[in-house]
C-alpha cells in the first residue's frame, strides 16, 4: 500500500499536471482537495494559493460571464485572510485588484449599453451600483457626468406632465455631485446641463400653474 507521503506527493503533482496542461478548473479542484486532505502538509499554503490562482487564470475578458472572476476574488481573499503573514499576500492583493477592475469594466459596459439604448433609468441605476461597489473608481467624475446627462435626456424625452419633476432630479444630481468635480471640462459640462435643466424646470412649472 502507498504511504501517506506518497499519497500527498501524488495529489500534489496531479494538481500541477492539470495546471501544466492549462486545465485550470481541475487544477484548482485538486489543489483545494490537497488542502483539505493534507492539513499538516508543508505545501498547504502553496496549494491554497494555487487553488485560487487557477481560478484567476480561468477568469475571462470583462465582456464575458464573470462567475469565475467572482469565485477567484473570494478564494484569493480567503487565502489572504487565512495566511496573513504569507509572502504571497501582496500578490494575492494585486490579483484581487486586477479582477475587481475587470468587474468594474463589466458594469461600466452594461451601464453604457443601457445609455446607448436610451434606457436612461437602467443606466443611472447601473452607474450608481458601480460607484457603490467600486468607490475608488478612476471613472468617478465621468460617471457623475453621465448620470446627469442620462437624467437630462430622460427628462427631455418624458411626457410633458413628467418633465418638471424629472428636470428637478437633474438639479438634485448636480447638487450632489458638483463638489466632486475636479476636471474643469467635466465641471463645465455638468454646470451647463444644470443651468438648462433649471430653466426647463421653471418653464414647465409655469405651464403647470396656468
Amino acid at each position: 500500500f502507498p504511504s501517506h507521503d506518497t499519497d500527498e506527493e501524488i495529489h500534489y503533482y496531479l494538481a500541477y499536471c492539470h495546471y501544466g496542461v492549462k486545465d485550470m478548473l481541475l487544477a484548482s479542484y485538486f489543489f483545494e482537495s490537497f488542502v483539505q486532505n493534507f492539513p499538516k502538509s508543508s505545501k498547504r499554503e502553496e496549494a491554497y494559493f494555487m487553488s485560487a490562482y487557477c481560478l484567476y487564470k480561468e477568469s475571462p475578458r470583462y465582456s464575458l460571464d464573470q462567475t469565475s472572476t467572482k469565485k477567484a476574488i473570494e478564494k484569493l481573499q480567503a487565502f489572504a485572510d487565512y495566511f496573513p503573514e504569507s509572502k504571497r499576500v501582496q500578490e494575492a492583493t494585486k490579483l484581487i485588484d486586477e479582477l475587481r477592475s475587470k468587474l468594474e469594466s463589466k458594469l461600466f459596459a452594461q451601464a453604457m449599453l443601457h445609455y446607448g439604448r436610451m434606457e436612461y433609468t437602467s443606466a443611472i441605476t447601473t452607474f450608481e451600483v458601480l460607484m457603490a461597489d467600486f468607490p475608488d473608481t478612476q471613472r468617478r467624475e465621468s460617471i457623475y457626468l453621465l448620470i446627469i446627462q442620462a437624467q437630462k435626456s430622460y427628462a427631455d424625452k418624458s411626457i410633458r406632465s413628467k418633465r418638471k419633476e424629472r428636470y428637478e432630479e437633474v438639479l438634485k444630481y448636480y447638487t450632489k455631485f458638483a463638489k466632486e468635480f475636479r476636471n474643469q471640462e467635466m465641471a463645465g459640462k455638468a454646470a451647463i446641463l444644470n443651468s438648462e435643466s433649471q430653466k426647463l424646470r421653471d418653464f414647465y412649472s409655469q405651464i403647470g400653474n396656468q
